[in-house]
């Protein structure tokens, strides 16, 4: 019978040890080494491996080119997303300032148009803003945002190039309420432009509707007749454009004609109008008080 310590047990058998393996490696890459430099077989080896082994390596390298490509492509298409939304807010901007641009626009050409209205005529005159519009297509008032500070008093006129768009009713502060020509119950002094016969225009609360009252039936009018104030009122200045005629009715049994007219001036794309402000009136010259009667001279 073999002795228990004879019988050594596979697992714990041991090979050539590291030493030794390390000492054959050595030998072996010097030799390799020696036979390299003085061989050109050696060479041509190499490079045969060499060749052989690319595919091998580009297809190794292939995993991390694709996946470097992919980072590379989600970062730049990062960047167009975030140059696209930089460029679409550009573009917001732009549209922004174009369209403030085209509203200071129309308000420069409407204060131009204000300015030229004849100061001769209109004595004295100071330019206004529409503050708002009055609620609902009907109403036919709005505020004007100047008020008592801005020298703004109750009966003066409010006109444009146009012509006359309405008159102060309410005052405050800052603010003024003005009825339109066309307001209900407003009543604005004109004349036939052609003829001079004048009349009275009456609003009938409507946008663009007016009509003439107290005008006879056989007076000389006609569709497209220029109505102008004609100053009666002491408001209005005198010939400037109302509006124009639209249709004539006459009836037998009325002594007065039916006359729709439309305001001259329109005032829904308007910001900007001008009130007459009218001049202070001169001084009295002061009257020298009349003489006494001489007195006769006594008789001798």
């Amino acid at each position: 019978m073999q002795p228990v310590a004879r019988r050594d047990p596979a697992l714990f058998r041991h090979g050539m040890s590291p030493a030794s393996k390390c000492l054959i490696g050595l030998s072996l890459s010097a030799a390799l080494v020696a036979l390299d430099g003085r061989a050109e077989w050696a060479a041509a080896l190499r490079n045969n491996l060499e060749r052989g082994i690319a595919p091998l390596m580009i297809a190794l390298e292939l995993p991390g080119e694709a996946a470097r490509e992919v980072g590379r492509g989600l970062t730049t298409h990062g960047e167009l997303l975030r140059e696209i939304a930089r460029l679409e807010a550009d573009n917001e901007r732009l549209r922004t300032t174009a369209r403030s641009l085209d509203i200071l626009q129309r308000e420069n050409d409407e204060l131009r148009t204000l300015a030229g209205l004849p100061a001769e005529r209109l004595e004295l005159r100071r330019t206004v803003q529409l503050f708002q519009r009055g609620r609902g297509v009907a109403s036919q008032r709005f505020l004007i945002g100047a008020g008592t500070r801005e020298g703004i008093r109750e009966g003066m006129a409010l006109v444009h190039p146009e012509g006359v768009v309405g008159q102060v009713v309410a005052v405050g502060e800052t603010t003024a309420d003005v009825a339109l020509i066309t307001d209900a119950g407003q009543n604005t002094p004109v004349e036939l432009a052609r003829t001079g016969v004048r009349a009275v225009m009456v609003g009938e609360g409507m946008p663009d509707r007016a009509s003439l009252r107290f005008l006879a039936s056989n007076a000389d009018v006609q569709p497209g007749d220029l109505l102008v104030t004609s100053g009666l009122d002491g408001y209005y200045p005198a010939g400037m454009a109302v509006a124009t005629v639209l249709t004539v009715e006459r009836d037998a049994q009325s002594d007065f004609a039916r006359v729709i007219c439309k305001p001259a001036a329109s005032v829904d794309a308007r910001r900007h109008f001008a009130v007459v402000v009218p001049a202070a009136p001169a001084p009295a010259a002061a009257v020298a008080p009349p003489e006494a009667p001489a007195k006769p001279a006594p008789a001798l």
